[in-house]
């Protein structure tokens, strides 16, 4: 009886314990999510100088990717893997999709999308092995 108390205790602080971790991790992916939306904002201090229905089209094409991205980080607090897979495959398609259609950010901004695809690729690793762990404990 004594041992079993002592299995269950066991098994609550381990279960606590990975839960932190999965909390630890899902702010950190929360916080890369919001940090890739502040870097989505710089351009748009950039565009205040061009004439007044180019500077709107272009504020509100640079602000839409801002808008997903806030959106992103506030599922990571339930799913950050797949938040941060949905922002790598989003960040990748507006990319592809600004260099079809010629958005100036793509060549204005190249060191700021760098740091955007390091940090999403960072936040993937992470959160796969708590998304892992997360869903594991659900299918119990």
């Amino acid at each position: 009886m004594n041992d079993e108390m002592q299995s269950l205790q066991q098994d609550k602080r381990d279960d606590i314990l990975s839960m932190n971790s999965y909390d630890k991790t899902a702010r950190r992916a929360k916080r890369i999510l919001f940090i890739t939306a502040a870097l989505q904002l710089v351009p748009i201090f950039f565009r205040i100088d061009l004439p007044e229905p180019a500077r709107t089209i272009n504020i509100a094409v640079d602000a839409f990717p801002v808008i997903v991205f806030c959106g992103l980080a506030f599922w990571a607090a339930r799913k950050p893997f797949y938040a941060v897979v949905g922002g790598l495959v989003f960040y990748s398609l507006a990319t592809v999709a600004f260099a079809i259609i010629g958005h100036s950010a793509l060549r204005e901004w190249p060191i700021i999308k760098f740091i955007i695809y390091a940090l999403l690729i960072a936040a993937l690793s992470k959160s796969q092995s708590a998304q892992r762990s997360l869903d594991s404990k659900e299918l119990m």
